[in-house]
Order: structure tokens, then sequence, then C-alpha cells
């Protein structure tokens, strides 16, 4: 929890795999041995197996957004402190490779992540596909290097993520673009995107989100 220290420096407890064999912290603390460069910057690390490894940036700083339920896949942001350009990324921290989501000036909002860590909501205003053809937030999910756009994209309305299941099977987002013929007002909506692609208007003039197996993240 935040309070305690580590090395002199706060450090902040971020999420563990419930065997306790991989937790997640942050400090901005360079720890020495895991190549943190930029000390006074927070950087996301894992302690494992007696060893503490960097997981995000050494030359920028981390935003940690959440871990699959094995604790082998990591969600999180890297920023540049020069340029202030943000990054979404995956990283497998047992094979040790990373994918890159974002990797613009434009803004983003993680919205999810699933149990096993294979899909990724989030919103950015940047059209990763040409069927994005505005300029405001729109939902993607990412799996496996595919992006998948979840929400309507051809009006400058945002779509805001409000929850997606365990699974990822299921995402619920509101937004004021009519995405449907039922959707017979200019009001904010909430709709329901499944991994089929189906799409359903849940409540109409409602800002309504079904309960289910919530695994959101925190929005920056």
């Amino acid at each position: 929890t935040d309070g305690s220290k580590f090395f002199s420096s706060v450090l902040s407890f971020l999420a563990a795999r419930a065997d306790g064999t991989r937790v997640f912290f942050n400090t901005p603390e360079a720890i020495a041995g895991t190549g943190d460069t930029d000390n006074g910057f927070p950087d996301i690390f894992m302690a494992s197996g007696g060893q503490i490894q960097l997981i995000s940036d050494p030359a920028g700083y981390g935003t940690f957004y959440g871990a699959s339920a094995d604790g082998s896949k990591v969600v999180f942001s890297n920023t540049d402190p020069t340029s202030g350009v943000v990054t979404l990324v995956v990283k497998d921290v047992v094979a040790g490779t990373s994918n890159l989501l974002t990797n613009s000036a434009n803004p983003f909002e993680a919205c999810g992540v699933n149990t096993a860590g294979t899909r990724v909501l989030f919103a950015t205003t940047a059209p990763l596909l040409a069927a994005d053809t505005d300029s405001d937030f729109d939902l993607y999910e990412w799996m496996g290097g595919t992006y998948r756009l979840i929400s309507g994209g051809k009006l400058n309305l945002p779509a805001i993520c409000k929850a997606a299941s365990a699974t990822g099977d299921r995402v619920w987002f509101t937004t004021k673009e009519r995405l449907l013929p039922s959707d017979l007002d200019a009001d904010t909506d909430t709709y329901e995107r499944r991994v089929d692609g189906t799409l359903r208007l849940l409540a109409p003039n409602e800002h309504v989100v079904p309960n289910s197996s919530l695994n959101s993240l925190a929005v920056p």
C-alpha cells in the first residue's frame, strides 16, 4: 500500500498473482541491477523468485493498468518525459516480449483487460482502423496484434467505456452516437458489444451497466 518504504522511497503495491509468486509494485527508486536509469520517475517492477525485474521503460515513467490472473501479462503505459508521448503496452513477463497498442501523441483511456491478459480494451482519439473516421474517442479491442473497433467511429462524439466482462467477451460503453436504428434520440445511451460483433442498445436514455464479472482498469 502507499506509504511503505523501500530503499528510502515510496513503494506502491499494484497487483499480485493469487499464490504470491509474482508481485507488481511501483517506486521512483532506481533499483540497482534492474536497468532503471531514471531515478525520480515512478516505474513498474515485478518481484518474483527472489528477483526484481523492471517492467516499464527505464528512460520514462510507467503507469500500471492491470495484469492477467497468472501475472504473466501486464498492461501499462510508458511516458517519455521529453516528448510527453504516452504509449500503451502489453508485456509478457515470461517471454520478455512487448506489444505497443498505441504509439502517438493522441490521448487514450485504458478500460479493461481480461483475466487471461489476451484482450485489452481502450479508447483513443487515434484512428487505428480505416473505419474510424472521426477525431474523438472511440473504443478498441486489441487481441493478438489485431485491433477491433468496438464503438461507431463515424461522428465526433466520444465513446466512454464503462465495464467489461472478465473474459472480455462483452463490453459496455456509452455514447451519443446513434449506432442502431432503435436509438431514436441524441442523448447518451448505453450499448453492449459482444465478441461475435453483435451490438445491442442496452438502455435508451439511461446510463445503465449490468451486473458483470467486472475486470475493469483505472482510467487516467
